[in-house]
């Protein structure tokens, strides 16, 4: 494994989550001609038509803080770059790039580093300063005391080459993460005409684009290279801003919501209404559970659709209006086909329950996914303006 290879493999799970929204930053400023690596060269990089072609080491950290002259991640990175050089393919104009959420501190080194080109004799002259710091503390050691952890980065830096070091600091530079990365994402979504209220969403959409993209390349055995066509075809980029900027309101929402509360434990709408008028008709504690998921994933889409502006409180009055219309008409059927002698209420409260819970919802001639459409007449049997037996209002609506 060459120098680079084993460079771009580097690195502990932490901070691959943040590696990704990176480059999906990257991703949506591609052009035509461009294209991105994952691991490759380093841990992302760049390709331009131009024979451009940057690198880019991805720093995170947990608590954030300051890039220190004694940071043992900008040593190592400096360190694995400058070995890596021999290995970079010819004829490209190479970049040299740290992407970090942590902040620059004011001391010497750091400084210089902000403007590396301008300043790479002085930053020759700090790397051999700190050097010869660190050898005198080494040297004032005992044996088994153990060696500072940048020192041999140091060392193979400040022993180096000049003309080697000046290649590299004449191509370096910092990115770092001022604003959040992916409040960055969301500035360059609404740079492509996407609304302000499906900025989160779609972006989530894109970023899981690109995961899915990158299993699909690394099972394969494959290099992860996005080129712009990828991107914007493959990947699906254009499909999800088509959809994004759509006026068309996602319903289908409701089933990410819908797993989402699946997944919690120990849920319970004992005691409920809803939860009572079902029991009293014969169904299940299980029943109770799965529709009190469909309310509740009903109501908090709902809830955000309002407030991003794609539903109304008309919209949510019609909706209502509709379910209790339509059960108005099965209710009254239902119990006027069974006797009210023996189990034939129960019956006629099931068939009420059953034709209900079946009947297919719409607003504005948009049908609404099938649980959402239960999840409302749920709620509606919860507050209740609804019921499945004949005496429902006597017994529930206290």
């Amino acid at each position: 494994m060459g120098h680079l290879e084993q460079t771009a493999a580097d690195k502990s799970a932490l901070g691959f989550e943040y590696q990704d929204l990176v480059l999906v930053n990257i991703l949506l400023g591609l052009k035509p001609g461009e294209q991105i690596g994952l691991e490759v060269f380093d841990d992302v990089h760049t390709e331009s038509i131009t024979q451009d072609l940057c690198l880019i080491q991805v720093k995170h950290s947990l608590s954030g803080g300051n890039i220190t002259e004694r940071d043992i991640d900008l040593w190592k990175t400096l360190y694995n770059w400058w070995k890596s050089v021999p290995e970079l393919p010819p004829g490209k104009n190479i970049e040299f790039q740290i992407y970090s959420n942590k902040k620059l501190n004011n001391q010497n080194l750091i400084v210089l580093l902000k403007a590396a080109k301008e300043n790479k004799e002085k930053i020759i002259e700090a790397i051999l300063a700190i050097f010869e710091d660190i050898q005198a503390t080494e040297a004032l050691k005992a044996p088994t005391d153990p060696e500072n952890p940048i020192f041999r980065y140091v060392k193979a830096l400040a022993t180096a080459n000049h003309e080697e070091i000046e290649f590299l600091l004449e191509r370096f530079s910092f990115q770092t993460d001022n604003e959040s990365i992916k409040h960055q994402i969301n500035k360059k979504l609404a740079y492509f005409a996407v609304p302000d209220s499906k900025l989160d969403d779609t972006r989530k959409f894109v970023v899981g684009a690109y995961k899915e993209f990158k299993v699909e390349s690394i099972t394969s055995g494959a290099k992860v290279l996005i080129t712009y066509q990828a991107f914007r075809v493959q990947m699906g980029f254009d499909r999800i801003l088509r959809s994004s900027r759509s006026n068309d309101v996602d319903y289908d929402r409701f089933y990410d919501k819908y797993y989402d509360f699946q997944r919690l434990e120990n849920l319970s709408f004992l005691g409920s209404i809803f939860s009572t008028q079902l029991l009293d008709i014969g169904k299940t504690e299980a029943d109770a559970v799965e529709h009190g998921i469909e309310m509740l994933a009903t109501e908090e889409l709902i809830g955000e659709l309002k407030k991003e502006g794609d539903f109304t409180y008309q919209d949510d009055t019609r909706l209502e209006q509709q379910c209790e219309m339509s059960w108005k008409n099965i209710h009254k059927q239902a119990h006027g086909t069974f006797s009210q002698d023996g189990t034939q209420p129960i019956l006629a409260a099931q068939a009420c329950y059953e034709k209900t819970l079946s009947k297919e919802l719409k607003i504005k001639n948009i049908a609404l996914p099938d649980g959402f459409s239960r999840g409302k007449f749920i709620k509606l049997s919860n507050t209740p303006s609804i019921g499945w037996k004949i005496d429902w209002q006597e017994l529930y609506l206290k």
